[in-house]
């Protein structure tokens, strides 16, 4: 069974969930190749790396969270390369704006 019919796998900011859940970041890398030019000329192009990426899914049912857990604990080798964390209410900002006229 999988679980991830269960997840909300967030990738922009509104898929984000508004209310309380549980969330699992998991950490990777992508390899960038390099570019034809930095492999003949040295120096030009931009070379091959690695960048990291952290992938956000959100889970509303504590269950479902705890369950996702396990399957990635049965599938680990090493150290944990994910987070697991509660979110209580996602934080709202506002932006203000003052002008003062100077004399």
């Amino acid at each position: 069974m999988s679980l991830y019919h269960n997840a909300i796998f967030v990738s922009k900011k509104e898929d984000m969930p508004k209310q309380e859940h549980w969330a699992i970041l998991k950490f990777t890398t992508i390899h960038i190749p390099g570019d034809e030019r930095s492999r003949t000329h040295p120096g030009h192009g931009y070379p091959a790396g690695n960048e990291p990426v952290v992938k956000y899914e959100a889970y509303l049912e504590r269950e479902d969270w705890e369950a996702a857990i396990q399957e990635l604990e049965k599938e680990r080798i090493g150290s944990p390369q994910y987070v697991a964390v509660k979110v209580s209410k996602p934080a709202t900002t506002t932006v203000r704006v003052d002008v003062i006229e100077e004399a």
